[in-house]
């Protein structure tokens, strides 16, 4: 007879209490990961972001695709598109620049790549409209990656130099930026002196798949708040932009430029001196100008950092004085960033779209128009999308012109674009 298997009574108890338990350990794990998708919806984009793995840069901006993205403030949505060649920007450019004109690349974080807002609000599109009306044969380009530190940037950069033929390079530096230096580990100081990159191991399987979760994410931003409350980091308070923004920001790396003197600062700081001079090297041997623009968020490190790279002899754009310069203006900040996300809005990107067209229009031997005449150029600019029924007063290009230029999906675009509009 054949032998049969069968548990005893104690067996079949244990083994009913574990299936009862990895039961209920998934149903709550499922409200769980149900409430913090309704609870905290700004997850959603950190959990959705739409890149690719990258061998040694961990992550890229994809190419020909399309999502989309809300307005952290209105909720409304928008494409975020990137083109053939892995910008955020709806227009294509060909793989040379054509005699006479300029091509300017924008390399930076979510500062730069400006997922949170429609194409035609980011300074690259306005700037671009403002050079060529000035009578400038120039090509502006979208480079930004969200969630890129200065080594992310660097690698970036020497693999689309000899792809893009740029002339001038801008790098969009924000403080967070040598956070993401210590935490990705991908460059060191050797023994030396010398930079030296580490390769990156791949995440493992677990990892991954906890990436999907939004609860991943949830415990992991309630673990950093506790840690803070236990030990909070100092920081000058002077030079946060408000009591908003000293909540959000205080991250212990975030942190890094305003808080004391320490181990982690020391190391930041050096490794981040050692990358701009290969970024800085780089761009000399390839012909090409470069240049820092500091985000309008801290005073003081802003000031620390134009001192480091004035050291290695590149120049810097501090966007701070621009954006504040007076108490009376510092009072009135919050109309340059999202009332819910520390991000700047389309006031803040047409700002530095301002400031950027006049300190390139000298460097090309130009001079800087009268402000009157420049915001006649941006309301030209910005009527072609308030209103898409009627062309901007005052002149060419037209509001049609203009929509297809910097911001519109168009019947004519490519078959892959077309397709995933519509999806």
């Amino acid at each position: 007879a054949p032998m049969r298997f069968s548990l005893g009574s104690r067996w079949r108890a244990i083994l009913s209490k574990f299936v009862l338990l990895l039961f209920g350990t998934c149903i709550g794990l499922t409200l769980a990961e149900g409430s913090v998708r309704l609870l905290e919806p700004d997850l959603k984009d950190v959990v959705e972001a739409n890149f690719e793995r990258h061998s040694y840069r961990i992550h890229a901006n994809p190419r020909n695709t399309v999502a989309w993205r809300k307005h952290p403030d209105s909720g409304v949505q928008h494409p975020v598109i990137f083109n053939s060649l892995g910008l955020r920007q709806h227009r294509e450019f060909p793989d040379r620049r054509a005699s006479g004109s300029t091509r300017i690349g924008f390399f930076g974080d979510s500062f730069t790549a400006n997922l949170r807002l429609p194409i035609h609000d980011s300074f690259t599109e306005s700037l671009d409209f403002l050079l060529k009306q000035s009578g400038l044969q120039v090509e502006v380009m979208n480079l930004g990656t969200d969630g890129y530190g200065t080594d992310q940037l660097l690698l970036h950069y020497l693999d689309a130099a000899a792809e893009l033929d740029l002339d001038a390079v801008y790098y969009v530096f924000c403080q967070n930026d040598l956070r993401d230096i210590l935490a990705n580990e991908l460059f060191e100081i050797s023994p030396s002196g010398d930079l030296r990159y580490r390769p990156r191991r791949q995440p493992q399987i677990w990892v991954d798949l906890a990436r999907r979760f939004h609860l991943t994410y949830f415990v992991a931003r309630r673990f950093v708040q506790i840690r803070e409350k236990l030990a909070p980091t100092p920081w000058d308070r002077g030079t946060i932009l408000d009591a908003e923004q000293e909540k959000t920001n205080r991250r212990r790396l975030s942190q890094i430029l305003v808080a004391e003197p320490s181990p982690e600062k020391t190391r930041a700081l050096e490794l981040f001196r050692a990358l701009m001079q290969s970024f800085h090297d780089a761009t000399q041997q390839n012909g090409q100008s470069l240049r820092v623009v500091l985000l309008p968020r801290y005073r003081e490190a802003n000031l620390e950092i134009q001192q480091a790279l004035g050291d290695l002899g590149i120049k810097t754009l501090d966007l701070f004085p621009r954006f504040f310069p007076d108490a009376e203006a510092l009072e009135a900040r919050a109309s340059y960033f999202f009332r819910t996300d520390s991000h700047w809005n389309a006031a803040g990107n047409v700002l530095a779209a301002k400031t950027l067209f006049a300190e390139i229009l000298p460097q090309r031997g130009r001079p800087v128009p009268p402000d009157a005449v420049v915001e006649d150029w941006l309301r030209r600019y910005r009527a072609a999308f308030v209103d898409g029924s009627a062309d901007p007063p005052g002149g060419s290009p037209s509001g049609e012109s203009i929509r297809s230029t910097y911001g519109e999906l168009r019947p004519d675009s490519p078959s892959w674009l077309v397709t995933a509009s519509g999806d």
